[in-house]
């Protein structure tokens, strides 16, 4: 039998929807999953009054689809509704009625004008997906009836086909602070300034874990930030008149402050947050004029974020502008290559590893780029040959990873040593390693259990989450993702998803 590929299929389920039609209703009394995404001779979506036990509709890149049946929003038993890139969609039914509703995704519904009114009904809703949505110029007052949303996106893409001067949800913040069940919270690109947000953040949003204000106009933020008992995920990315920071959520684990071209302050960030594992700022060259960011990017206060991870058996990653690797690092190597000389006296002494390297200023050609590391035994590899030093624009990456990630390594550690190999998208300058040991970070094992993590992998399927999970907490990752490669005698292990 000849494989039928995509366009057929979608053509012979076009067709035999047809002939299931009786004036125009869908008679399928027991269906309970309907995907129709990508049928480009969809104008309408299906009356799908005829399927009282419809749970799950796909209608994702029907590209022609000009409107969505009214009987879509007012069935009762649709838990998932999926209408992304649907580029043509302009109108939706002037109600959502959906008492099973859970999650619905208007992604790149960039024609749509009018976000429909919230039902009575409708309060089981707990993802909403509404980025790039730039036709939708406000939301109506019934939004604050979403008492149980947990993840909510409104998030922009700037082009040069649209005026984001106004802002798509400039005058919406009021009706969004209503959500008291709200976990994320995307307002990226929204051109947001301080006086937008309410007075107090808490108050509007005890639960967020997640804010996103990527690419926002503030020059600095709320006080009240620092209220925000539950925030453990900040991404402040190219907030470029932003100049300094506030003080932070007391359990704040990711702070993501690349592009921020303006920022001049940070403060002391080494002692007051015991959670915080991930901190970025890349690209923000002023740091660099002040003194007192100047001693942490350059001082032995850095050595206390490894020694605290260390303590709790985290993982940690920290970028900044610098073009030298600190002091306390003994092991340095030009370069991307570095090895180093274990005896099992050091091994059994040790916790983990601190690793650090220059990266060279980045090009622009990715926007998020990713830092590998190969550990491989010395035997198997040479030194390559040396680049210059750090140069204006550079950036230093310090990280660490325990001896729980090490022993992954095939032979384990061998005495004559191993090699570590820094890889990125852009160049790496110089590199360095040194051994953190378990008298180290003695003094700090009693600061208590670590919070679970924060999930940054920024590839989590929030649609695929279960109804029942999203409400209890969110969703966990790996310390480090590792894969295995043996060739013949040599092992070698590779450490990615380090989200340099």
């Amino acid at each position: 039998m000849a494989t039928l590929v995509h366009d057929e299929l979608i053509l012979i389920a076009s067709a035999f929807l047809e002939c299931l039609q009786i004036e125009n209703e869908l008679i399928l009394t027991s269906l309970k999953y309907m995907d129709l995404r990508c049928s480009s001779s969809i104008t309408s979506s299906p009356d799908v009054s005829g399927i009282p036990y419809l749970e799950y509709l796909n209608l994702s890149k029907c590209d022609s689809m000009v409107e969505v049946h009214q009987s879509v929003m007012l069935h009762e038993r649709i838990i998932h509704l999926d209408l992304s890139s649907c580029s043509s969609l302009r109108i939706l039914p002037h109600s959502i009625q959906m008492k099973s509703l859970q999650m619905l995704n208007l992604y790149a519904c960039e024609s749509l004008g009018r976000f429909p009114e919230i039902s009575m009904e409708t309060r089981r809703l707990l993802v909403l997906e509404m980025d790039r949505c730039q036709g939708i110029r406000g939301l109506p007052s019934s939004f604050r009836l979403l008492t149980s949303l947990t993840i909510l996106t409104v998030g922009q893409d700037h082009n040069e086909e649209f005026d984001y001067s106004r802002g798509v949800y400039k005058r919406c913040l009021q009706v969004l602070t209503h959500l008291r069940s709200l976990r994320v919270l995307d307002l990226r690109e929204n051109n947001f300034v301080e006086e937008d947000f309410p007075m107090d953040l808490q108050n509007a949003w005890p639960c967020l874990e997640e804010l996103n204000l990527y690419g926002n106009l503030m020059t600095r933020l709320p006080a009240s930030i620092s209220h925000l008992s539950h925030l453990k995920y900040l991404n402040l990315r190219k907030c470029e008149n932003l100049k300094e920071l506030p003080e932070l959520p007391e359990f704040i684990q990711v702070l993501k402050a690349d592009g921020c071209g303006s920022l001049q302050k940070i403060g002391d960030i080494s002692n007051k947050y015991n959670w915080l594992f991930q901190i970025s700022f890349k690209n923000c060259g002023m740091l660099l004029q002040d003194q007192e960011t100047q001693i942490f990017l350059d001082n032995m206060l850095m050595k206390s974020f490894v020694h605290k991870c260390a303590a709790m058996n985290h993982r940690l990653s920290i970028a900044v502008p610098g073009r030298k690797i600190p002091n306390w690092f003994t092991n340095k190597c030009l370069g991307n290559t570095i090895t180093m000389e274990l005896d099992q006296s050091q091994i059994t002494k040790m916790t983990g590893l601190a690793i650090c390297c220059i990266i060279a200023p980045f090009s622009g050609t990715y926007k998020f780029p990713k830092l590998f590391i190969k550990f491989k035994p010395s035997s198997s590899g040479k030194l390559i040959d040396l680049p210059p030093r750090g140069a204006e624009g550079s950036h230093v990456w310090i990280g660490y990873m325990s001896t729980d990630i090490l022993g992954n390594i095939p032979h384990g550690f061998e005495p004559n040593g191993l090699i570590l190999e820094f890889h990125e998208f852009c160049s790496i300058m110089e590199c360095g390693v040194c051994v953190i040991h378990k008298d180290d970070t003695k003094s700090l094992t009693g600061t208590g259990s670590w919070i679970p993590d924060y999930d940054d992998m920024e590839m989590v399927d929030r649609f695929s989450a279960s109804g029942k999970g999203l409400p209890n907490g969110r969703w966990s990752c790996p310390t480090f993702s590792i894969e295995h490669e043996t060739t013949g005698h040599i092992g070698k292990v590779e450490v990615s998803g380090l989200n340099f």
